[in-house]
């Protein structure tokens, strides 16, 4: 264009930093040189432009800069400078930059409000969430559309608040593939894994295609549930309706099968993905070194694959030949090694590791194991005192498809009775074949004689 002697107008740079901001390891610099030599740096369309590309790229500065600036604020660009401060993570900004337009008497669209609505999830301030539904979306001063619905059901979920996004979404006018992964996103994002994977299958139920971002949220749930059936069943869904996999579809992909100790799966994944960003390299943990993050992917799949003898010599090296401090996350996949390959988790502590990263829970049974009564005592008075609750355990399993949740002293099974029965009798022959449980394991009470 500009070889050929065509000048650039207004509309040329707005549609260039768009498709700029999208590349990565870029600046919107070299534009905004070009905007000012050609004297388009004082008109609104550009300069909205330019605070979107600033903010996106992380030049909130810059993006303050150009903001201020502008003779008129209108709409476009408070809701481009709020949506920068969402995707930079600054969400207590974002919410107090949206106060300020309302204080300048600036009205608000549905651009504005997913923006705003996004930032309320991030800090999860779910009062000013609310205020913003009830005054905007159920008050009618905006359209109730895909995207403020999605955008809802996204704040109620990063808050804690399942039941009122699930109402929101049953009170959508229309659900299309945007609300239903906003609806997967966010029971994958709250641990709610089963219920990500029976959304999809409603969503199929509906003829509702799914795309890219459900597939990486429906995946993940797979990864941590261990569901390997349902995860290659994903796969074929994709492969046979020739879904693109973009890197963040790829990562899940690479992800699972790794959780699912299937590495010749994930080797295949990764080589065929056309690109590979740090998250993709990390999870397929090849030809990088690893970090801490890499060491919880691998012995995730170690525990899997029932890989017990390099699960131990992998932990043991993160601190001999890679300088990593174990923390409870890596601490967490031992145990659950070791647990599965019939081990004792306690046995694979090392006391002078005990730092302040184990729950308070997992120091109380760690104290337990070493005989010390009385400090285990304290532990346990001072957190009733706090009021410290443990929250409850869940463990799966998949067969035939199928995924059967189970949690301790958990009677709420038609068959609860006949599982106990059976459990009971699976204690007799085990003792009968020489069994002998570990009484460390067992918590006392405190408060009894």
């Amino acid at each position: 264009m500009r070889t050929n002697g065509i000048a650039p107008d207004k509309h040329t740079f707005p549609l260039l930093l768009k498709a700029f901001s999208k590349l990565e390891n870029e600046n919107p610099f070299q534009f905004y040189a070009h905007i000012v030599k050609f004297g388009l740096n004082f008109d609104q369309f550009v300069r909205n432009s330019l605070i979107s590309a600033f903010s996106g790229c992380g030049y909130l500065e810059s993006a303050n800069q150009v903001f201020d600036e502008s003779t008129h604020k209108d709409v476009v660009a408070w809701t481009a400078f709020i949506d920068g401060y969402v995707k930079n993570g600054r969400a207590l900004e974002a919410i107090k930059c949206f106060l300020e337009m309302r204080l300048m008497g600036i009205r608000v669209d549905e651009v504005t409000v997913v923006s705003v609505l996004c930032a309320a999830g991030m800090a999860g301030d779910i009062w000013f969430g609310r205020c913003v539904h009830g005054f905007y979306v159920e008050a009618g001063r905006v359209q109730w559309d895909a995207y403020v619905g999605s955008a809802l059901l996204d704040m109620y979920m990063k808050c804690g608040y399942h039941e009122d996004a699930c109402k929101v979404f049953n009170e959508m006018p229309v659900k299309n593939v945007v609300c239903w992964s906003a609806l997967i996103a966010g029971y994958t994002q709250c641990s709610k894994y089963k219920d990500a994977l029976l959304a999809l299958k409603y969503m199929l139920s509906e003829s509702i295609r799914p795309n890219q971002s459900t597939f990486t949220s429906v995946l993940t749930s797979c990864a941590h549930l261990g569901a390997l059936d349902r995860g290659k069943s994903v796969h074929g869904y994709i492969c046979r309706h020739k879904i693109p996999v973009n890197s963040l579809l790829g990562t899940a992909l690479v992800d699972m099968y790794a959780k699912c100790g299937c590495i010749d799966e994930a080797l295949s994944v990764f080589g065929k993905l056309p690109t590979k960003d740090v998250f993709t390299w990390t999870a397929m943990i090849k030809w990088v070194l690893p970090n801490e993050v890499t060491f919880i992917g691998v012995l995730s799949a170690c525990s899997h694959g029932g890989l017990v003898d390099e699960g131990r010599k992998l932990f043991g090296s993160m601190k001999q030949v890679f300088h990593l401090e174990p923390t409870v996350d890596h601490y967490g996949c031992m145990v659950d090694l070791l647990g599965r390959a019939g081990g004792t988790c306690r046995k694979s502590s090392d006391q002078a590791a005990v730092k302040s990263q184990w729950t308070i829970h997992t120091f109380v049974k760690l104290v337990l194991d070493w005989k010390k009564w009385e400090i285990a005592a304290g532990i346990r008075k001072l957190m009733k005192g706090k009021r410290v609750e443990k929250i409850t355990g869940y463990s799966w399993i998949e067969v035939n498809g199928a995924i059967f949740e189970f949690a301790a002293f958990d009677k709420s099974h038609s068959e609860s009775e006949n599982i106990y029965l059976m459990l009971d009798n699976m204690f007799v022959q085990l003792k009968l074949a020489g069994y002998v449980p570990d009484t460390n394991l067992l918590a006392f009470d405190i408060d009894g004689s």
